[in-house]
């Protein structure tokens, strides 16, 4: 695992917490899955080619078998196709049906929108279209997000080392959330001696502590597959954070899936599909 020296006072709080929950961690035991079967979505649009491509690239990893659907153009056809329930991943463009560029940041799409609230399998979106030496590198650099909360990180982080590269590198990003933060600050009427609780650095360190037992876990198996980790914290606006770090080189965002529309976490994983460029899968 890294850490970052102590050039300022949020790195100090932020190596303070990764240390407490190094040394307090409960056990956490994460489950890496294996794939026997992939499905690839055609549509005719730019990203199709990159959708094929990827999907061999996940078949080559764990030995699985790779079925296109190439007929479909509702997500109830899609469903329904005899496969779809008992595939390991479903790999979809997004937006479907239409190249990325027409919708860019606005909308995935409704074909789209219906499989995000109802696949019942993980759901791999291609953003844009993408190379070969892309989508290696993809491969290479995984970020796991965490929201304060969040309860699929550590399903996330299994799907991570599942498809991770050797010598490849597993960011785990926890971000505080300063929109919802504020909001809670606002609505509780807080008197001025607890507001201190709300203090950035302050949340910080009890979300490291939170995500003690996974940090352990994560730089366990770092250690023992050959893979590199890092947990880096922030606070601010989630999406964006994450969106920034991942569009910056090709990298492939995991997050854990909640299929309930009404929940933070189903909006935000829609956020982070909507702001990246590249793929992001939802476990």
């Amino acid at each position: 695992m890294r850490f970052e020296p102590f050039e300022n006072t949020s790195n100090f709080v932020e190596d303070i917490g990764l240390f407490e929950a190094a040394a307090h961690a409960t056990q956490v035991e994460l489950d890496v899955p294996r794939i026997s079967r992939v499905i690839a979505i055609a549509d005719g649009s730019d990203q199709e080619t990159t959708v094929r491509a990827v999907a061999q690239r996940v078949a080559e990893i764990h030995g699985a078998q790779v079925i296109e659907i190439a007929n479909a153009t509702t997500a109830p056809e899609i469903l329904g196709h005899p496969q779809a329930s008992t595939a390991g991943l479903l790999i979809i463009p997004t937006p479907f049906g239409r190249d990325a560029g027409d919708l860019k940041a606005e909308s995935l799409g409704s074909v789209v929108d219906m499989l995000v609230a109802e696949s019942p399998v993980p759901l791999l979106c291609v953003r844009r279209p993408m190379d070969p030496q892309q989508i290696e590198k993809a491969f290479t650099h995984i970020i796991v997000p965490a929201a304060i909360h969040d309860r699929g990180v550590d399903v996330a982080a299994g799907w991570a080392f599942s498809l991770i590269a050797a010598g490849g590198h597993v960011e785990l990003q926890a971000v505080a959330d300063m929109a919802v933060i504020q909001e809670a600050k606002h609505y509780l009427h807080l008197e001025e001696k607890d507001r201190a609780a709300f203090d950035p650095d302050c949340i910080l360190q009890r979300f490291m502590q939170d995500l003690a037992g996974l940090t352990s876990a994560v730089q366990h198996l770092g250690r023992e597959r050959s893979v590199h980790v890092s947990v880096t914290t922030e606070t601010g606006h989630f999406a964006q954070i994450i969106g920034e770090r991942a569009n910056s080189k090709p990298t492939l965002i995991i997050w854990g899936w909640d299929h309930s529309p009404g929940s933070p976490q189903y909006h935000r994983g829609v956020d982070l599909v909507l702001g990246a460029n590249g793929l992001v899968l939802l476990v």
